[in-house]
């Protein structure tokens, strides 16, 4: 017998989940930490997203990823993939709630991406100055450990990846400051590309 969830009761426990994704991690981890914390891993994890964190030196591939989860909405990755003879292919899966209101992988959607959206998209990550902008911004706590917060008072979470010419950098969307501003039109290029091939699911990122 299946158990009904209502949809009240599906957003609560997904805002529930956001708000507590609040972490901390000692001042001297690894910045990757940050990145793939126990949150975006999850994600990750769930929708079966390859790891971009360490490309080969040589390595000639082009690779832009949204990871984004916002409260009463389900996370959804958007991949944008540039082939080598300038094809480009996009990814968006989505995350579905199981009976028991547990994470499951929901949909995935695969797409193709005119040579005009991708100089767009890579004009935005440009003017965004993506490979400069900090990884994260966040303060220390009375023990001295860096606390990242990367959860905004709306409750979205959004963490941006590129790997380019054998090099990879992933940042973490805070709140306020140049930073938030310098990524919302790159999340907005994500979002412009996958909300077409969005499905039914209700209560999405993407939407």
């Amino acid at each position: 017998m299946k158990t009904f969830v209502s949809p009240t009761t599906v957003l609560s426990m997904i805002a529930a989940t956001i708000v507590a994704a609040q972490f901390a991690i000692a001042a001297d981890q690894h910045a990757d930490d940050v990145f793939y914390s126990p949150w975006f891993y999850d994600i990750l994890s769930v929708l079966k997203e390859p790891d971009l964190r360490n490309p080969a030196a040589n390595s000639k591939a082009e690779i832009y990823r949204m990871v984004g989860a916002s409260r009463g909405k389900l996370p959804a990755t958007v991949r944008i993939e540039v082939q080598a003879d300038g094809h480009a292919i996009g990814t968006l899966r989505s995350i579905d709630l199981s009976a028991t209101s547990e994470w499951q992988f929901g949909y995935e959607r695969k797409f193709d991406v005119r040579p005009d959206d991708v100089d767009a998209l890579r004009t935005a990550f440009v003017n965004a100055k993506f490979w400069q902008m900090p990884v994260y911004q966040g303060g220390y706590d009375e023990h001295g450990k860096l606390i990242v917060v990367p959860i905004c008072g709306d409750g979205t979470s959004v963490l941006i990846e590129a790997q380019s010419n054998g090099k990879y950098r992933g940042v973490n969307r805070n709140c306020g400051g140049e930073m938030f501003e310098s990524a919302e039109p790159l999340i907005e290029q994500f979002k412009r590309l996958a909300r077409p091939h969005v499905s039914r699911l209700p209560h999405q990122f993407i939407e």
